[in-house]
C-alpha cells in the first residue's frame, strides 16, 4: 500500500479505480495535465492482469491510496527439487510445439503476453509484433509462413495509421490462413464479438481477462477448433510441399518454417483454398 498527499488544486477522486473492472477512459477536464490520458492506469491494469495481481487507486479526504494485492501460495517440499509445474488443467492444456504470433501496438501488452506465454508454454515458439506500421506486413507474412495461433489486437494504431485487427484477420483468411485466429480487444460487447466472428476469427477475448485465465480459455477454444477441423477435413494430411498460398501471395513469405516439422495448422494448409 502506497499513500500520497492529494493535489488540492485538482478535483478529488470520487470513485475508486480497480484493475479488475472493465476499462473506462478517465473523464476529460481542464484540470488534468495535457499528458495525462490514463495510459498509466491502462498499463497497470495490463501488467496486474498478466501477473494475477489486483491494483486499486482511491482517495480519502487529503490522501490518495494505491494498493497492489498479490496472491501467493507456499510451495510444498515436493516442488522444491526443481520439478516442472504445469499451470493449465490437462483438459485445456495447449499442445506442445505451437507457433504463436501476436500483434499489438502496446509494448507493455506485448511484453506481458510474451512473458506469460513463454512461462506457461515453454515448448512454444512465441513472437510478438507491433513496433511500427511495418510490423503489420511482417506479422502477416509470418502468419502465412508458419503459425498455429495468432492473437491480434483489434485497435492497432500508429502515427498516421489506424489498422483494425478484424481487417487483418479477414485478409489472412482470404489468403488461405489455416490456423486459429483470436481477436484480443479492450472492447468485448456483443457487437464487437460479432464483428470478430464475421472477419473469420475463431475467438474474441477482452483485454480485461487475466492472461493466465485467457490461456486456459484459449486451450479449450483451440481444442474445439481442432475438433471442428478434423470433422470437416478428415485426418490431417502430411505437409507435402511449399505452402501454395504463400507463393501466390503478393507479400513474400519469410521462409521461417522451412526445414521444420509440420504442425496441425501446416498440415491443414494443403487443403486450404487459395487466395
Amino acid at each position: 500500500l502506497v499513500t500520497n498527499a492529494a493535489n488540492a488544486a485538482r478535483p478529488a477522486l470520487d470513485t475508486q479505480w480497480s484493475s479488475t473492472e472493465p476499462h473506462a477512459p478517465l473523464p476529460g477536464d481542464d484540470t488534468r495535465p495535457a499528458l495525462s490520458d490514463g495510459l498509466g492506469l491502462r498499463d497497470i491494469r495490463t501488467v496486474a492482469n498478466a501477473c494475477g495481481m489486483e491494483a486499486a487507486l482511491w482517495q480519502d479526504k487529503a490522501t490518495v491510496f494505491f494498493e497492489l494485492l498479490v496472491n501467493t501460495t507456499a510451495r510444498s517440499a515436493a516442488l522444491r527439487d526443481g520439478s516442472t509445474v504445469v499451470s493449465l488443467p490437462p483438459d485445456r492444456a495447449l499442445p506442445p510445439g505451437l507457433h504463436i504470433l501476436s500483434l499489438d501496438d502496446s509494448a507493455v501488452a506485448q511484453k506481458s503476453l510474451k512473458c506469460v506465454l513463454e512461462a506457461e508454454l515453454p515448448d512454444a515458439a512465441v513472437a510478438t509484433y507491433g513496433k511500427g506500421i511495418e510490423d503489420v506486413d511482417a506479422f502477416m507474412r509470418a502468419a502465412l509462413a508458419r503459425s498455429d495461433i495468432i492473437i491480434v489486437d483489434q485497435h492497432v494504431d500508429f502515427p498516421g495509421h489506424r489498422v483494425r485487427g478484424t481487417s487483418i484477420v479477414a485478409e489472412l483468411m482470404a489468403r488461405g490462413y489455416a490456423g486459429f485466429a483470436c481477436i484480443r480487444s479492450g472492447d468485448a460487447e456483443e457487437a464487437d464479438v460479432a464483428k470478430s466472428k464475421a472477419s473469420g476469427a475463431h475467438w474474441h477475448v477482452g483485454k480485461e481477462v487475466p492472461i493466465r485465465t485467457m490461456l486456459q480459455e484459449l486451450g479449450r477454444e483451440y481444442h474445439r477448433f481442432l475438433q471442428r477441423s478434423s470433422l470437416e477435413e478428415g485426418p490431417f494430411a502430411p505437409d507435402t510441399g511449399p505452402q501454395a498460398v504463400a507463393s501466390s501471395s503478393s507479400m513474400p513469405a519469410d521462409g521461417s518454417g522451412a526445414g521444420s516439422s509440420s504442425s496441425p495448422s501446416q498440415a491443414r494448409r494443403s487443403k486450404s483454398p487459395g487466395a
